[in-house]
């Protein structure tokens, strides 16, 4: 496989030393890529790696020296779950985004796996970035689903199959929403504020862009509009829920949430006709009433970042 500037193939035994600097030495890349500490290049054994089915070096196509791995596991031959890393001396210029692109494309149409999905320690922005720019989007989040150097860690998967980039190269209307997901915090509790629409559905302020809104913009007039209330928009916390509603062929629909905590008042509904009831609840609370699981999901990402930036 071939990129622009990258060239995507086979691990050999002479990638020792570039696979030890750039992945099994490298700590800033093992914060976020499960593998090995390897303190010695004397201890460093590439022979497990060399030639095996799924496994790729991501290689500079100038010098073709290996600057990272990538890899599809996990597969029941329907989906597989896709992984890479790419040494620290080597970030900030795009190669991620690059290689993933081309590794999807290599997945979905060459293994023709009907899904591929990838994840994500909740929290690292520049592989949710990544995936983002490579056309997946938010799928679930699993609370505490491994212990990795010492620590309990969430995992936030994104996906995307083939059938949904079918869909999108076909698709003639791009709807783009933001909004956030509001909470307070009540006597040491967070309560979250859900929004009934006159549906009777539960999910969180959103709305459309306007004119030349940025997405910040429209998540604070859309916060204002239904729930009457002045926020402070946490912007680290992005993410993106996307899909083709059954019911609108050819229309893509787009939703970029954030984090906005308000406090000392109240909200209140200043559109009848749109919002049928606010309702501040606890976590469990919320999740025992919104109806649809990808919110779910959202709100326990959303909970999991807040707790983790109280700590």
């Amino acid at each position: 496989m071939e990129t622009e500037r990258l060239v995507i193939d086979a691990i050999k035994a002479s990638d020792k030393e570039d696979y030890f600097h750039n992945i099994s030495h490298d700590r800033k890349v093992l914060e976020t890529f499960v593998c090995t500490y390897v303190e010695n290049i004397e201890d460093m054994d590439v022979t497990p790696y060399v030639d095996r089915d799924g496994m790729y070096a991501i290689r500079l196509k100038e010098t073709g020296r290996l600057i990272g791995i990538i890899l599809y596991f996990d597969d029941n031959g329907e989906s597989c779950e896709i992984g890479y890393g790419i040494g620290s001396g080597y970030w900030g210029r795009g190669y991620g985004t690059e290689a993933v692109e081309r590794f999807i494309e290599f997945c979905l149409e060459e293994k023709k796996f009907k899904t591929v999905y990838a994840s994500f320690f909740t929290g690292n922005e520049s592989s949710k970035r990544v995936m983002e720019k490579c056309g997946m989007t938010y799928d679930h989040f699993v609370e505490k689903e491994m212990v990795y150097l010492g620590q309990e860690r969430d995992l936030t998967y994104y996906s995307i199959n083939r059938m949904s980039v079918d869909e999108d190269s076909q698709s003639d209307t791009f709807e783009k929403s933001c909004g956030a997901i509001v909470y307070t915090v009540e006597n040491g509790v967070i309560k979250y504020l859900l929004v009934q629409e006159t549906s009777g559905f539960h999910s969180f302020p959103k709305g459309h862009m306007e004119g030349n809104e940025t997405e910040e913009e429209t998540a604070l007039r859309e916060i204002k509009e239904e729930t009457n209330l002045e926020v402070n928009l946490c912007t680290d916390f992005r993410e993106i829920e996307q899909y083709q509603p059954a019911e609108m062929p050819g229309v893509t629909k787009q939703v970029v949430y954030f984090l906005a905590e308000y406090t000392d008042v109240a909200p209140g509904i200043i559109r009848p006709n749109e919002v049928k009831a606010l309702k501040s609840l606890t976590l469990e609370e919320a999740l025992n009433t919104i109806e649809h699981d990808s919110k779910k999901e959202l709100l326990k990402m959303a909970d999991a970042y807040i707790k983790g930036r109280k700590l």
